[in-house]
């Protein structure tokens, strides 16, 4: 159980007490490590950042190095881990990851983690079974609608999840099972795993265009349905996938080791 949450403002600047807030509740679910990314006003990214350490433990020690950062920019994107698979002390298997220009943070788990996981460079499960088959889909044309329920079900994944897009200047938020929470007002858009006064409808995307303008758009994940059941999934996941990668192997592997190389940077 992890947290995910940010927050993104119109008008005004980040303060760092609010940022300090948002992540001592988030912090509730998950303390082996925080992340974050810092946005400017258009959308693009400043920093990404994370430690393997809590969030207020690292918002507290680092405060003045940090505070003027967080404190000029627009938004921020979190994650605070409660670990799964991949060591939280080497800080390349924490959230958030890095693919090109693709920034994605998950609150959730893989039923079916192949062995050869462990041997990568990056072990998270998050990682190698949702954000890697996720980058794929779209770099082959599908959009985030068409693509997240397919990468969710390719190794029985689960959880709320966030993915920024800094080329098109887009977040998308997914929730299936785990909870996810929002508020929405014209001057700025607040999302939580917990605590915010909207709940993200079970298979339902927000999709939020920077900068930010007081709108946001929702619809459902494109092949989700509302009746599956996870539970049922266990170690032999891939006998109950429904749909497959697109066969492109090389490209697969070129995600990956993209993404595996700017992780260790």
């Amino acid at each position: 159980m992890c947290g995910i949450g940010g927050i993104i403002l119109a008008n005004r600047k980040l303060k760092f007490d609010e940022v300090y807030n948002l992540a001592s509740r988030l912090e509730m679910r998950g303390r082996d490590a925080f992340g974050f990314l810092l946005l400017n006003r258009h959308g693009r990214v400043r920093r990404y950042f994370k430690l393997p350490s809590p969030a207020t433990e690292v918002l507290a020690e680092l405060e003045k190095l940090i505070a003027p950062i967080i404190e000029s920019s627009y938004g921020i994107l979190m994650h605070t881990r409660a670990a799964t698979l991949g060591e939280p002390v080497i800080n390349r298997n924490n959230h958030p990851f890095k693919i090109s220009h693709y920034y994605f943070a998950h609150n959730g788990y893989c039923s079916y983690t192949p062995l050869d996981w462990s041997r990568r460079r990056i072990q998270t499960d998050s990682f190698n079974g949702l954000f890697v088959p996720l980058i794929q889909r779209i770099e082959n044309g599908e959009t985030f609608k068409q693509a997240v329920w397919k990468a969710y079900e390719e190794f029985c994944a689960t959880g709320a999840c966030w993915l920024y897009d800094e080329g098109m200047r887009k977040l998308y938020l997914f929730r299936e099972f785990m909870p996810l929470t929002y508020s929405m007002h014209r001057d700025a858009f607040r999302f939580a795993s917990t605590g915010e006064p909207n709940n993200v409808g079970n298979g339902w995307i927000i999709e939020i265009q920077l900068p930010y303008a007081g709108g946001i758009t929702k619809y459902r994940a494109e092949g989700f349905e509302e009746n599956h059941s996870y539970h049922y999934y266990h170690s032999a996941g891939a006998a109950h996938s429904r749909n497959a990668l697109p066969s492109n192997r090389n490209k697969t592997e070129n995600i990956y080791n993209k993404g595996a190389q700017r992780q260790a940077r």
